[in-house]
């Protein structure tokens, strides 16, 4: 029996409870349109995944109107690129659902319709990983 750690046990609780409490999609429900693949998306950069249990779930909000949301891809650049390799599905899945000092305390993923709420979100990724920007 091998031991595991309270921070891989933290870990494990928040990935089930995440999964319980937010609509996650297995790849073949993802995206609807037959045209586009949920993984061709991730290898493009539009959409991310999360591993958990030896499963790929795909969280339903990075979609809108059926199609990536922008500000999707742009945080997965900005992640990958201060991450590099080490960049997973949960890093992001972490910072867009927790409250958020630089969006006033509100939870990313809960101002996506809003106005300006790409630049904002940007900018409190940005902050959230250390990332100084002129703006």
């Amino acid at each position: 029996m091998t031991s595991r750690t309270n921070t891989e046990l933290d870990t494990a609780g928040w990935k089930g409870r995440f999964l319980a409490q937010h609509e996650v999609l297995e790849a073949a429900a993802f995206i609807e349109d037959p045209g586009s693949k949920a993984k061709q998306l991730e290898f493009e950069g539009k959409a991310f995944s999360i591993d958990h249990e030896g499963r790929k779930w795909y969280p339903a909000f990075q979609l809108r109107d059926g199609r990536p949301r922008p500000v999707i891809q742009a945080l997965i650049a900005c992640f990958k690129g201060h991450l590099g390799e080490r960049f997973q599905g949960w890093d992001l899945a972490l910072f867009l659902f927790q409250p958020s000092g630089h969006l006033q305390g509100a939870v990313p993923t809960d101002i996506l319709d809003s106005r300006e709420s790409d630049k904002l979100i940007l900018m409190a990724a940005n902050a959230y990983l250390g990332i100084e920007t002129d703006v």
